[in-house]
C-alpha cells in the first residue's frame, strides 16, 4: 500500500486528537502509528505518536506509559526529541512529540556501508549526552538503535522513541511485555536478553552496538534468527571492528569495544564518560601502556589447550617469548591460531565465565596438568604485576600439588 492511499484510508487522518490536526501518516512500528500533525494551539508541526489499539486496551501498560510520558516531558535536551504532551480521547492514546526534519542514522547507512568517523563521532558524542541527561532523571532508553538516532541537516543528532524507556524511580525493571523480552536483537545487551533487571548501562551497550554498525560496516552479531543473535550478545566476544574496517584508529575500536563489554561493570559507567573518551583530546593522547592480566593470560591458555588448539610444547615455548605481550596476540604472531580460533578460545572462556555467574554445576573443571605448569610459569614471569591474592594461589599450588619451581 502506498503512502497516499494509507492515509486515503487512515480514519485518524483529517480527525483532531490532542489539540493536534492531524495531516498525514509518517510511519507505524511496534507500538503504534507516527503521524505528522499541526498542534492548533501554537501553530506548529508536531510528530503525533497513536498508541496501537492492543497496548491501548492494556490497562497495566496504559499505567505505565502515563507515568513515562509525564517523566519523558520533563526532559530537556537538544539531543532528545522533546514531548509536548499527551492525552486520550476515548480509546486513543497520544503522545505529542516534537517534529525533526531529518533522517535517521539507519537511513544513512542503506546509502554507505560505514559513515565517515568525523560524522559518527559526532553523533555517538551527541547521543551520549542526551543520554546523560535521561539517566540523571532516571530514564533508560532501552531501544537505542539506528533508527531511533534522527540527525537534521545541520547535523544535530537527537534520540527519538523512548517508547520502551522505563523510570529507574519505579518499581523493578521488567523489559518483557506478555512473555517476550522487548527490543531490538541487533542492539539488545545481554543483560536485557536475560530478561533481568536493567540500569543505565544497557543504554551503553546498545549505543556501543550502534556505532559498531556506523564504523564497521556490520551489525557486531548476526545469526538465522533473533534467538541466536541474543545468544552471540550473551556468551560471544565482538570481533575488533578493525577487521572490517582497517582504516579505523585503534583509539575508537577501544572505545567501541569497552562499550561492549559483556558485564556492566566492565563499560562506561556512565555515558558522560563516552563524550570523555571521545574528546579530540581523548583520542589524540598517546595509546596508554595496559598491565596484562596474569589471571585472564592462564585462562586463555588454559581454554586454547582444553580446545586442542594448541599443543602444550607450543604453550611452554609461548611462555618463556612472553614480555608485555597478551598470550592471544603472540600465539597469532606466531600463527599457532588464528584470529578466528583466538576468538573461539574466548567465547570459550567467556561461556564459563556466565556458567560461573550461573552457578551450573558440572562446568567447573580442575585446570590441565599441562596448564598447571604454564600457570606456575607464567605467574613467575610475571611476578611484578602479581597482587597477594595470585601470590597465595601460587603458593597454594605448589603446597597441594608439589610443584617444584625451577632454578
Amino acid at each position: 500500500m502506498t503512502t497516499t492511499s494509507a492515509n486515503q484510508s487512515d480514519p485518524l487522518v483529517g480527525r483532531t486528537i490532542c489539540g493536534c490536526a492531524i495531516v498525514r501518516l509518517l510511519g507505524q512500528g511496534g507500538m503504534g502509528s507516527v503521524y505528522i500533525g499541526r498542534q492548533l494551539s501554537l501553530d506548529r508541526i508536531v510528530a503525533v505518536k497513536v498508541l496501537s489499539a492492543a497496548l491501548s486496551s492494556n490497562e497495566e501498560f496504559l499505567g505505565r506509559f502515563r507515568r513515562e510520558a509525564r517523566a519523558l516531558a520533563n526532559l530537556k535536551h537538544p539531543n532528545i526529541v522533546a514531548v509536548h504532551d499527551f492525552g486520550e480521547e476515548g480509546a486513543i492514546h497520544a503522545v505529542v512529540m516534537e517534529h525533526v526534519d531529518g533522517e535517521s542514522v539507519a537511513d544513512m547507512l542503506t546509502r554507505t556501508a560505514i559513515l565517515p568517523l568525523p560524522q559518527a563521532l559526532d553523533i555517538v558524542r551527541q547521543v551520549a549526552e542526551g543520554l546523560a541527561c535521561a539517566h540523571r532523571q532516571g530514564i533508560i532508553h532501552c531501544d537505542l538503535k539506528p533508527e531511533n538516532i534522527l540527525v537534521t541537516a545541520d547535523g544535530v543528532a537527537k534520540v527519538i522513541d523512548f517508547g520502551l524507556a522505563k523510570s529507574l524511580r519505579g518499581d523493578a525493571l521488567r523489559i518483557t511485555q506478555e512473555g517476550a523480552i522487548l527490543g531490538t536483537p541487533h542492539y539488545m545487551s545481554p543483560e536485557q536478553c536475560e530478561g533481568v533487571p536493567l540500569d543505565a548501562r544497557t543504554d551503553i551497550y546498545s549505543l556501543g552496538a550502534s556505532f559498531y554498525r556506523m564504523v564497521a560496516g556490520v551489525d557486531v552479531f548476526d545469526a538465522d534468527n533473533a534467538f541466536a543473535i541474543m545468544l552471540k550478545h550473551k556468551g560471544e566476544p565482538p570481533a575488533d571492528p578493525r577487521r572490517f574496517n582497517p582504516d579505523l584508529p585503534a583509539a575508537v575500536a577501544r572505545v567501541v569495544l569497552r562499550m561492549l563489554a559483556k558485564r556492566p561493570e566492565d563499560r562506561y559507567q556512565d555515558a558522560g564518560e563516552i563524550v570523555a573518551a571521545l574528546s579530540e583530546d581523548a583520542l589524540a593522547a598517546p595509546e596508554r601502556e595496559e598491565k596484562v592480566n596474569p589471571r585472564h593470560e592462564v585462562d586463555f591458555l588454559r581454554d586454547a589447550l582444553e580446545a586442542e588448539l594448541v599443543a602444550p610444547d607450543q604453550a611452554r615455548a609461548c611462555v618463556a617469548e612472553l614480555g608485555d605481550e597478551p598470550v592471544a596476540d603472540l600465539l597469532i604472531r606466531k600463527k599457532l591460531l588464528t584470529p578466528e580460533q583466538a576468538e573461539q578460545v574466548r567465547a570459550r572462556g567467556a561461556a564459563r565465565e556466565q556458567a560461573r555467574r550461573d552457578q551450573r554445576p558440572g562446568l567447573e573443571r580442575e585446570i590441565l596438568e599441562e596448564v598447571e605448569v604454564v600457570h606456575v610459569e607464567l605467574l613467575q614471569r610475571r611476578s611484578g604485576q602479581l597482587d597477594e591474592e595470585l601470590a597465595e594461589e601460587l603458593d597454594h599450588l605448589m603446597d597441594h600439588r608439589g610443584v617444584v619451581e625451577e632454578g
